[in-house]
């Protein structure tokens, strides 16, 4: 079985593919693309999306997708690419620890989505903190291919929210997963609102829910740059996943007073990434990736051993790669 997709139309033909949890597609769906024609509160980052669900989730597992059902997934994705069918941006609000998080065939499947196919893959970052090296998988796959979001509290969402008296100081919530990897590479990309009153199944006999988690923050990632890429094909500017992910990251708001193994580069600013990408249409290295590997594959170095007594020497090895641009931009 296939666990529900979102697929996102908005302005200029920008589409969202999102993998979820069945109970939790309500939520995802009205967050990155709810629409009400007569209360805009109501609507999501990128309302009035066109919505395509199939199920990677296994009922019999407890919802729990297996590597099958993620494999098929990802081959439906590239099949509707090679169709004339262009998906812009894939959201996947799920993910666990894997033992290999370097190897195996679906983390190749999801890295070549990015380089060849030009998909941007958003991926939440997981809820298992805060603790150090809790990223989940995705995003932290044999690559850094992924866009991976944490979640963020703002004091106006404590207080709607929450019911709070007062309001506190902006922060991550606690639970949000934390970087490094265990092999030392870099798992959050930028912080996002990690909660949300959405729409819920009507078996629960309620119309909305509040729930919290790196779920709600990702598909929050995903509509804005489904917005950021309609964008850009109105203005016809070309861009690429690595364009995408690299101007997220140098224009996020960095929080001084926040965990930084948490928040990645800083909170997620719409405005400026669209304008850092309507500045820099042309540049060489929009079209372009480092590949870092230290020793044996690793994407970085983390020294786990506690006090050292003397120097370690490591190997690393970067490598520019170009991106297959056939299918970027159209």
């Amino acid at each position: 079985m296939f666990e529900s997709w979102y697929s996102c139309r908005i302005g200029k033909a920008s589409l969202i593919i999102s993998f979820q949890v069945k109970f939790n597609d309500f939520l995802t769906f009205q967050i990155a693309s709810g629409y009400d024609s007569e209360n805009e509160e109501l609507n999501g980052v990128a309302p009035a999306a066109k919505i395509v669900s199939l199920i990677i989730g296994d009922g019999r597992l407890g919802s729990m997708e297996t590597g099958t059902a993620l494999v098929r997934a990802i081959i439906k994705v590239m099949e509707l690419c090679d169709n004339g069918c262009k998906i812009d941006v894939i959201n996947m609000s799920y993910g666990e620890h894997a033992a290999w998080s370097n190897s195996g065939r679906v983390g190749e499947l999801m890295a070549e989505l990015v380089n060849r196919y030009g998909v941007v893959w958003v991926a939440s970052a997981g809820n298992h903190g805060p603790a150090l090296s809790t990223i989940g998988t995705p995003p932290d796959i044999s690559t850094d291919s992924c866009v991976a979001v944490g979640a963020y509290v703002s004091p106006e969402m404590m207080e709607a929210e929450y019911a709070l008296r007062q309001k506190l100081p902006a922060n991550v919530y606690t639970w949000t997963s934390r970087d490094p990897c265990i092999d030392g590479g870099s798992g959050v990309t930028v912080c996002a609102p990690g909660a949300a009153i959405a729409s819920v199944p009507e078996f629960t006999l309620s119309k909305a829910q509040l729930m919290n988690g790196t779920s709600m923050s990702a598909p929050h990632v995903a509509g804005a740059i489904a917005l950021i890429i309609s964008g850009l094909k109105q203005l016809k500017i070309a861009y690429t996943p690595y364009s995408i992910k690299r101007a997220i990251w140098n224009t996020s708001t960095f929080l001084t007073h926040v965990d930084p193994f948490a928040q990645g580069n800083g909170l997620l600013n719409v405005e400026k990434c669209f304008e850092h990408l309507k500045t820099y249409p042309r540049e060489l290295e929009n079209k372009m990736r480092f590949a870092v590997s230290v020793g044996s594959g690793s994407k970085g170095i983390h020294l786990r051993n506690g006090q050292l007594n003397k120097a370690e020497e490591f190997n690393v090895t970067v490598e520019p790669l170009m991106f297959n641009d056939r299918y970027a931009g159209e």
